[in-house]
């Protein structure tokens, strides 16, 4: 075997990586408690979620992977995200679930579950 070691997420590990890669575990975990807590005490969060103009970094450095990105997320609405290896489609979703995009509600929970290798 002899593979490159993995971080939390399922990337291969480099120092910047991992560095990044558990700051936003950290985010990822406070945000989730954060919504917990605030749907017990509000309830569910039912309206639309509307992210205008982010752009979303390279963690690894580089060009940033979004430039002006926007997208619109309704109740009911079942979305799919595709596209090529290494163009973001995780990076994206971490960062949503992170908060680190886009001004969405701290009481909508959000769960990122990475792939896993077998």
């Amino acid at each position: 075997g002899g593979g490159a070691a993995m971080d939390a997420f399922g990337e291969p590990e480099t120092k910047v990586r991992s560095a990044h890669a558990r700051e936003l575990e950290e985010e990822l975990e406070a945000a989730r408690r954060e919504a917990v807590r605030l749907r017990a005490e509000q309830g569910a969060y039912t309206g639309a979620i509307q992210i205008e103009n982010f752009c979303l970094p390279n963690p690894g450095g580089g060009a940033n992977l979004i430039d002006e990105g926007e997208f619109n997320l309704v109740p009911g609405g079942c979305y799919g995200l595709i596209g090529r290896n290494g163009k973001g489609k995780s990076t994206l979703l971490r960062a949503l679930a992170a908060r680190r995009i886009g001004n969405i509600p701290a009481s909508v929970t959000m769960h990122y579950v990475s792939q896993v290798s077998l």
